[in-house]
C-alpha cells in the first residue's frame, strides 16, 4: 500500500551535469522557495539567484531517482505535453 512503499522507499537524488534553468510564474516561484524542505526531502534540489530576473530565478540542480528506473524527465515534466 502507499504507506509501506513512501516507509521503504529511499529516495536518492541524482545531480544533473549542469544546472537546468526553469522558467516559472512568480506563483510556482514562490511555491517552491516556501516548500523547499518537502521538495529536497522528496530528492529535488534548486539553485536559487536573487540577481537573476523574475522567473528565472531557480536551477534545478538534482532529481529524485530511487533505483526504480525511468529517465527521469517526467519528474519535472509534470505539466509540459
Amino acid at each position: 500500500n502507499f504507506e509501506k512503499l513512501c516507509k521503504e522507499t529511499k529516495i536518492h537524488e541524482q545531480n544533473l551535469i549542469a544546472p537546468l534553468p526553469l522558467e516559472l510564474s512568480p506563483s510556482e516561484e514562490l511555491c517552491i522557495r516556501e516548500h523547499m524542505d518537502v521538495f529536497e526531502s522528496n530528492g529535488f534540489r534548486f539553485l536559487y539567484n536573487e540577481a537573476n530576473a523574475p522567473r528565472h530565478r531557480l536551477c534545478l540542480t538534482a532529481l529524485p531517482y530511487s533505483g526504480s528506473g525511468g529517465d527521469g524527465k517526467k519528474a519535472y515534466q509534470f505539466g509540459i505535453d
